[in-house]
């Protein structure tokens, strides 16, 4: 007969406490731990001032702490371990050489161009050196034996979401690529700009026809080579490479780019810089019309694409060949050589 109960598991827990009749032990603890510990990663994204981080311990993991110790005893193995996890992010921190004044403050008159490992315990040391230090000899012997760098590659390898590498990687990120330009390049390839599309499909109230033509539903492939005005852009800046078709769609442009954007030749790196200017700079006067009210003609945006390509390559063609093709590139964008 059904009772209406559901199975559970021991100890129970109220509010997170184990509910239990003996002694806390080190295993019944661990949530705390965890918890805490938990915490600590978070902040560590976090660039806190040093009175920002011990608010935030004096507040949140003592209060934790605190809630516990109201019910229980605490072990003493388990107080060790809190102020152990609380240690190692000040040692994050010595290691990283940023992050508060604190650092600066270690770095310039403790550490006096010594490295923490290098580090030796003097008598004049305060109490949170001496435990530093004292951690520091606890931690494992391969930390010490291959280095902060290493050990930072080994922890990003483990952590990291192993994926396929895409085959356009090359077209975002390259020598001369320009940062913001990438970013963005990216992320629309990845189809995560927020297309109204997109913005609708979060419960959004607006209209969804593309802000550049009015005619269609504004999606991400639409909007950089299916839409009427932007298709114009595009064919502007091929014609600047010596380049005359017409603009083919989202997967073949992408398939096209992938084959013809490769190598070291000057034409690629035009490609490749003109291809990520486009991106932004259509993005930029997407914003325009929506937040500013201010429409640009399309020609506009074509100067600006060729304008932050004549100047990112403006006195870099040394290694370049300067053969009738690459003059007359050179030519066509305004660069001088």
């Amino acid at each position: 007969m059904a009772t209406g109960f559901k199975h559970g598991k021991l100890p129970v827990r109220y509010l997170g406490v184990p509910l239990v009749t003996r002694k806390l032990s080190l295993r019944d603890c661990q949530p705390l731990v965890d918890r805490i510990q938990e915490k600590i990663q978070q902040w560590s994204l976090l660039n806190l001032s040093f009175a920002g981080r011990f608010e935030l311990i004096r507040s949140t993991l003592y209060g934790i702490q605190n809630s516990w110790c109201r019910q229980f005893c605490l072990p003493k193995g388990v107080l060790k371990r809190i102020n152990q996890l609380c240690m190692v992010s000040l040692i994050r921190s010595l290691l990283a050489r940023h992050g508060f004044l604190w650092v600066a403050w270690a770095d310039a008159y403790v550490l006096r161009g010594a490295t923490f490992w290098q580090l030796q315990a003097k008598p004049s040391f305060g109490w949170i050196w001496k435990r530093l230090l004292k951690i520091r000899d606890m931690l494992p012997a391969q930390v010490l034996q291959d280095g902060v760098s290493e050990l930072v590659a080994r922890i990003w390898l483990q952590i990291m979401v192993g994926k396929e590498r895409v085959v356009w990687h090359r077209l975002v990120w390259f020598s001369l690529h320009i940062p913001r330009h990438s970013m963005l390049t990216w992320m629309a390839l990845l189809e995560l700009l927020p297309t109204r599309d997109r913005l609708i499909a979060w419960g959004m109230a607006l209209d969804a026809s593309c802000v550049m033509c009015g005619d269609v539903i504004e999606t991400c492939k639409h909007l950089f080579f299916e839409c009427a005005g932007t298709r114009i852009i595009w064919k502007e800046v091929l014609s600047l490479c010596d380049i005359s078709r017409e603009v083919l769609s989202w997967n073949q442009e992408l398939s096209w780019a992938v084959r013809f954007m490769k190598g070291k030749s000057l034409l690629a790196l035009l490609l490749r810089l003109a291809w990520n200017a486009y991106f932004y700079f259509v993005w930029k006067e997407i914003n325009c019309r929506i937040f500013q009210s201010v429409s640009r003609d399309l020609s506009s945006i074509v100067l600006d694409i060729k304008g932050v390509v004549q100047l990112r390559l403006q006195g870099r063609f040394v290694k370049f060949r300067m053969d009738s093709i690459n003059f007359l590139l050179c030519y066509r964008w305004g660069i001088h050589v």
